[in-house]
């Protein structure tokens, strides 16, 4: 287990180092951007831009569920970039790639399941007030086993922005989930509201979220965040966990190193979890208590 969790954790190294390449690529873009139609104004706002790019390990402590007899702990590292490839006078191309790796040990047997992902978007500032885009997500899972087959989801959609003041946007959107084969629409609506120069309120789904930003810079913020795993295997045990979700409650604090590096530390509590088992007898269904988790992250923000 040692020598995986080294390796996991060199590849989530490697990749970090080559987005700090693209910092100087990132920053161009922006200033393309700044010269654009696009309109991403931050002068009712005290806060910074947001991320581009992050690194982050949460920790999950042991949780139990005592009818079933079960026992539950996880960590994980997750990782994502966002370049936009290509900025003109109203259309832009954007370009993000996202890596994640969940470690969990289920009543002392471990699983493994790596993720990534490429997203492909487009965006357009149709007027002043009006931008809209299209874009398509790609997941690739990989269950790091022979008895499970690994799988590719993708979700696809189209969103916009109103821009009705400096201080209020909503978002309108539609946007497909495979989710495994099983495809569903979902509508899409939010709203950002800038409540005054250091408040912000963030109900854009499933994220919302509330914010302060101090005038020393430190940033604080209570949200929500959701959570899912799926296909993990115990070969010792013959068990699959089909899927194991969750939702998590926490409080962040951020504090910027530089003008672009941020570090943020985040706690709370996991709730409303569930999972299925199944083996070549029985299959069951069971809820997980709230567990607390531990988050840190590292953040690149432009300028």
């Amino acid at each position: 287990m040692a020598f995986s969790a080294a390796r996991h954790s060199l590849i989530f190294l490697i990749v970090s180092l080559y987005s700090l390449s693209c910092f100087g690529y990132i920053q161009a873009m922006i200033e393309d951007i700044e010269a654009s139609d696009f309109v991403f104004e931050r002068s009712e706002s005290q806060f910074p831009f947001l991320p581009v790019s992050s690194l982050q390990y949460i920790q999950y402590p042991e949780n139990e569920e005592p009818t079933q007899n079960i026992s539950e702990q996880a960590y994980s590292f997750d990782q994502f970039l966002m370049l936009p490839v290509w900025v003109g006078k109203k259309n832009m191309v954007i370009v993000s790639e996202t890596l994640s790796s969940r470690r969990t040990v289920l009543n002392g047997q471990r699983f493994t399941q790596n993720k990534s992902g490429l997203i492909l978007g487009w965006m357009q500032q149709a007027n002043p007030q009006w931008q809209w885009g299209a874009f398509t997500y790609i997941q690739y899972y990989d269950n790091g086993h022979s008895h499970i087959d690994n799988s590719t989801e993708t979700l696809s959609g189209a969103l916009a922005r109103y821009r009705h003041s400096g201080k209020v946007h909503s978002w309108y959107g539609l946007v497909y989930d495979t989710n495994g084969g099983d495809g569903y629409w979902l509508p899409y609506v939010g709203l950002e509201w800038m409540i005054s120069p250091q408040w912000m309120l963030s109900f854009i789904p499933p994220w919302p979220s509330i914010s302060y930003i101090s005038d020393k810079g430190w940033i604080t913020r209570f949200g929500i965040l959701p959570g899912q795993t799926r296909a993990l295997y115990s070969e010792e045990e013959n068990v699959l966990v089909d899927d194991f979700s969750y939702w998590s409650m926490g409080l962040t604090v951020e504090k910027s190193l530089n003008e672009n590096i941020w570090v943020a530390a985040s706690t709370g509590y996991s709730g409303f979890g569930k999972f299925t088992l199944s083996d070549d007898q029985i299959s069951l269904k069971n809820d997980l208590d709230s567990t607390p988790f531990f988050k840190l992250s590292l953040n690149f923000r432009p300028k």
